[in-house]
């Protein structure tokens, strides 16, 4: 058995910030983080994600974990 996929569902205010943000914030890390949230939600896998951006895993993770909890303000 292989675990349960993990995607993040977003509202439509939530894609187009995070978009928005993805293009344009100042932070590079920020961007990325945004770009991550994008690709699960776009249906990506956690490892896919990781594999795409060239992070670890772990991040991809953590990232999502951050954005359950807090959204962008996380």
């Amino acid at each position: 058995m292989g675990r349960k996929k993990k995607q993040i569902v977003l509202e439509e205010s939530e894609h187009s910030s995070l978009l928005h943000n993805s293009k344009y914030h100042p932070k590079a890390e920020v961007r990325e983080k945004c770009q991550a949230i994008l690709l699960n939600h776009s249906g990506l896998s956690q490892k896919d994600v990781a594999r795409h951006l060239r992070v670890s895993e772990v991040s991809i993770c953590h990232w999502m974990k951050t954005w359950k909890e807090s959204g962008l303000a996380g």
